[in-house]
């Protein structure tokens, strides 16, 4: 987190320093759930 001053475009583009996705499926720890469907 050197230059914390990058305009937001540079986000969008992954660079060598930061090869991974910045979106991350949250982990489940319950093993017993229940998808309810909504309207």
């Amino acid at each position: 987190m050197a230059n914390n001053n990058r305009p937001l475009k540079d986000y969008a583009v992954p660079s060598e320093e930061e090869p991974h996705s910045s979106i991350a499926s949250p982990a489940v720890e319950a093993r017993n759930f229940e998808l309810k469907p909504a309207l």
